[in-house]
């Protein structure tokens, strides 16, 4: 995992209000924590900014702490029954719970770390907190790769 205290290996994604963005990297971090809002600032050097860009500028900026590729649900559709976390499918017209193990979680998708085999490609997201395992269940809406039921 990169962190932010290796400073030229943590990647950064600027977006000015226009909508002008660059892929930097951090090449300074403060070492003092501010403890009130938990922040510290990171710098980035930016080579050849575009003319509109000047110093002192606001701009939103994405720090990119760790990535990786895997297996993602609408973070709705996992519950908790008891310790565990399970996501609720339909086989042949029943509820099945699948017990997963879950990961990171951003723009409302949750990582799904184990559980949950390669055949699965549809899971409930709406109403699940009323099932039980092996209910029966109808699907009453279906849009993309969502079920509802």
């Amino acid at each position: 995992m990169v962190s932010v205290e290796q400073p030229g290996q943590t990647p950064v994604r600027l977006r000015l209000g226009d909508g002008t963005t660059a892929d930097l990297t951090v090449t300074y971090r403060d070492p003092t924590i501010q403890e009130t809002l938990r922040t510290f600032e990171i710098k980035c050097r930016w080579t050849d900014p575009p003319p509109e860009v000047a110093p002192g500028m606001m701009a939103h900026a994405t720090v990119v702490l760790d990535q990786r590729l895997g297996r993602g649900v609408p973070a709705e559709s996992v519950v908790r029954r008891g310790d565990d976390r399970v996501v609720f499918v339909i086989d042949d017209g029943h509820a099945r719970h699948i017990p997963v193990t879950t990961g990171y979680q951003t723009g409302g998708w949750i990582e799904i770390i184990d559980g949950i085999s390669d055949d699965i490609t549809h899971v409930i997201r709406s109403g699940q907190h009323l099932l039980e395992d092996g209910d029966p269940v109808r699907v009453t809406d279906r849009e993309a790769d969502d079920v509802s039921v």
